[in-house]
């Protein structure tokens, strides 16, 4: 199996924790967690350097309604082929899987792998 490198982007640090614990679970590597659109946003050269192939958006990152899909966007712009899994409470459809938080937060891991066989 094709392992995720995974670039986790949340900002409710409570849930970071539990997440984490899902993905690498299913054998993925987290290599890169941030926790605000900005911080995200500067982070993006040094997921392409680590080689990151997924990245878990938030959909609200406390800085307005748009700002996961914005990294999102940045994300698809920078690298290559990565796949997107938005994790919003919301019913949002801007990533290329779009799990719903918190119901579907067991199976964020199998969302990874599934993710990586469409690279």
């Amino acid at each position: 199996m094709k392992k995720g490198m995974v670039f986790l982007i949340e900002d409710d640090k409570a849930l970071i924790g539990v997440e984490k614990r899902f993905i690498q679970g299913e054998g993925h590597d987290i290599v890169l967690v941030a926790h605000s659109r900005q911080e995200a946003l500067d982070k993006i050269s040094q997921a392409k350097e680590l080689g990151v192939n997924v990245a878990v958006v938030d959909g609200n990152l406390g800085t307005g309604p748009n700002d996961g899909p914005q990294v999102a966007r940045a994300l698809k712009e920078a690298i290559a082929g990565i796949k997107i899994i938005s994790f919003s409470g919301d019913i949002v459809d801007w990533g290329d899987f779009n799990p719903r938080k918190p119901r579907e937060i067991v199976s964020l891991g199998e969302t990874v792998t599934k993710s990586i066989r469409c690279v």
